[in-house]
């Protein structure tokens, strides 16, 4: 309300209240305008959508395809299902139980390892090459599975001997079988006019033995005669006579070639070797191959291979073999003869053969009984 303030003075020019709600009345006109355009544009663009999906129905309805309507199934009743019968097996022979049976035979060392160890990279080329040959020519045989079944036949009793002796797992027990291949083929009556026996023993070789400190345990009988021809006393002292090697000439394969050349022989192939092929002082030879050491037992040739053993020239059997100052010594001497230079690897073939032999019919498992572990 307003307050009361004495005369009120006239006013100048009112407003026009008719005007200003006409003019509002038009603005209100004009936004109703708009608003209904814009939902007749709307309502316009529906309807056109509409008329294109009734026009695709349309098109799409001129061939109508018709489903087959599925059939009514009669669900069985839980008492009318029956169990399908089993066909009974028929056998055409009676099944047979199998049976996993772990067979195993003898085992062996690469001849690689076993033969031509600390040698260099050429001279194993040298070796294998040579062992090679030798495998070929024992393959070509008729007779050669024969051959290894009898000389295998003996492997118990080797191993029993080196027990015996306290050489199991030494280099001569591991080696003998294939000395017995290549010497006598696994037949104890072999024999010549020097030697006798699986091993082929000589018999100035057996009183060799005779000298050693522990002589005794080598010899149950008297007689040479009789231990050479009995198969198990034969190779008893063909393992005492490898070990006496081996500590003569402390290299594998130069122990070997003196089994067939005999240490005197042996001794002079290492002697030309040294002065001839290494050069040595000729009086430090001589004095050094006289040498031996009471308390090692160790011999001047143990200790001239010793002294080479690192060395490119090493007194071994490729490097022996293959001077020509060695086969013109040896010659001379008579102790070399055609097949001289292959004992030595005809050995290790003879090793690679029967290791072969025993993997494969371990693996068929047609392994003899007597070879079976």
């Amino acid at each position: 309300m307003f307050e009361d303030h004495g005369e009120m003075l006239p006013i100048k020019n009112p407003p026009n209240f008719s005007t200003r709600r006409s003019f509002l009345k038009k603005v209100a006109a004009a936004a109703i305008g708009v608003a209904a355009g814009e939902l007749g544009v709307k309502i316009s663009a529906a309807r056109t959508r509409k008329e294109e999906n009734i026009s695709k129905t349309a098109f799409l309805s001129e061939k109508p395809v018709s489903l087959p309507t599925p059939k009514p199934t009669s669900i069985p009743v839980l008492a009318q299902i029956k169990e399908p019968q089993k066909k009974p097996k028929v056998f055409t022979q009676a099944p047979t139980p199998t049976e996993t049976v772990s067979v195993s035979g003898p085992t062996f060392e690469s001849y690689q390892d076993l033969i031509f160890p600390d040698y260099t990279r050429w001279q194993k080329d040298e070796a294998d090459k040579m062992v090679t040959k030798q495998i070929e020519y024992y393959q070509s045989e008729p007779e050669k599975d024969e051959r290894i079944l009898r000389t295998l036949s003996w492997v118990k009793d080797i191993h029993e001997i080196s027990d015996s002796l306290g050489l199991n797992r030494s280099f001569p027990q591991k080696i003998i079988d294939a000395l017995i291949y290549v010497e006598s083929g696994g037949d104890p009556t072999a024999e010549t006019d020097v030697a006798e026996g699986l091993c082929q023993l000589s018999y100035k070789a057996v009183e060799s033995l005779r000298k050693l400190p522990d002589a005794q345990k080598y010899f149950e009988e008297k007689k040479t005669v009789n231990l050479l021809k009995d198969p198990k006393e034969n190779i008893r002292l063909a393992l005492g006579y490898l070990k006496r090697l081996l500590d003569i000439y402390p290299e594998p394969s130069v122990a070997l070639w003196a089994y067939h050349l005999g240490d005197e022989n042996m001794n002079f192939a290492i002697e030309t070797y040294c002065k001839k092929d290494l050069g040595m002082d000729q009086k430090f030879v001589d004095d050094t191959l006289s040498y031996f050491d009471f308390k090692t037992n160790q011999t001047g040739t143990a200790k001239l291979i010793a002294m080479n053993r690192n060395k490119t020239g090493r007194i071994n059997f490729i490097n022996l073999v293959r001077s020509t100052h060695v086969v013109d010594a040896l010659k001379a001497r008579k102790a070399f003869g055609n097949k001289t230079n292959l004992y030595v690897p005809r050995i290790a073939a003879a090793h690679f053969l029967m290791e072969e032999y025993v993997k494969r019919h371990v693996a068929d498992n047609t392994l003899p009984k007597n070879l079976k572990n």
